[in-house]
């Protein structure tokens, strides 16, 4: 039987996300708690920028209005109160997948 580690990339008081040696990710929040692919991970990071974007232009359109986040067929349901820390999670381990931190280093070092 194989033995699949499990990093955590990004933790808060109810989301984690971790990287499974597997190549999957988990992403976990309250009870739930669904495999996902790279790709997956990247639209949700995606679609929380919309719905932020959103609630910035239209702040009584959603106010207090849960974001849902439909992933084949499973809906995941984030609270208002919950989205921000939700977001800040899924921001974080974007960020680390996609190198953002050292490219932003990069892109510094070359303008001096």
């Amino acid at each position: 039987m194989s033995v699949h580690k499990k990093e955590i990339l990004g933790i808060s008081e109810k989301c984690m996300i971790q990287k499974c040696s597997c190549g999957a990710f988990h992403l976990h929040y309250q009870y739930l708690s669904i495999t996902i692919k790279k790709e997956t991970l990247f639209a949700i990071m995606h679609k929380c920028y919309a719905w932020k974007e959103q609630i910035k232009k239209s702040a009584s359109c959603c106010h207090k209005r849960p974001f849902k986040l439909s992933l084949g067929v499973c809906t995941l349901t984030i609270s208002y109160e919950d989205f921000e820390e939700f977001n800040q999670v899924i921001q974080e381990v974007t960020t680390k997948l996609l190198n953002l931190d050292q490219l932003m280093v990069k892109g510094l070092a070359s303008l001096n």
